[in-house]
């Protein structure tokens, strides 16, 4: 974990600064730590899902097809993916910024997949 801190001028005010920081973040951390019930996975699991179909396709025998970039100008290629899947979602730390952005809520998806390859369209081999 990064903890960054800004301290003032004054010895006292960065120690009470830092203390009320330290204090916050622990507090955003031990929030995030909190496990989530099968309702909110299930309902996760469905955002996820509907948010992939729109950049990945993805087929009945989990197979996931997409085409990538390296950058936005280059020529994109084709990956595969065999038995991709979510391998765990994760709750995040809500700061005061996203707070007052409005989320309420933050998550990490992680994905795995059993293998993957790549199309090369210049001699037309997986």
């Amino acid at each position: 974990m990064l903890i960054c801190l800004f301290v003032g001028v004054s010895g006292l005010v960065a120690q009470t600064n830092s203390a009320a920081l330290l204090k916050r973040g622990l507090k955003e951390h031990v929030e995030s730590k909190k496990p989530m019930t099968k309702s909110e996975k299930l309902e996760l699991t469905r955002i996820v899902n509907e948010r992939l179909k729109k950049a990945i396709h993805l087929g009945e025998d989990r197979k996931a097809t997409a085409l990538y970039r390296i950058h936005p100008s280059a020529t994109p290629y084709r990956v595969e993916w065999k038995e991709f899947r979510i391998k765990r979602i994760s709750r995040m730390p809500i700061s005061q910024a996203d707070r007052l952005n409005g989320i309420n809520q933050r998550y990490a998806v992680f994905f795995d997949a059993l293998a993957h390859r790549y199309w090369d369209s210049r001699t037309s081999n997986w």
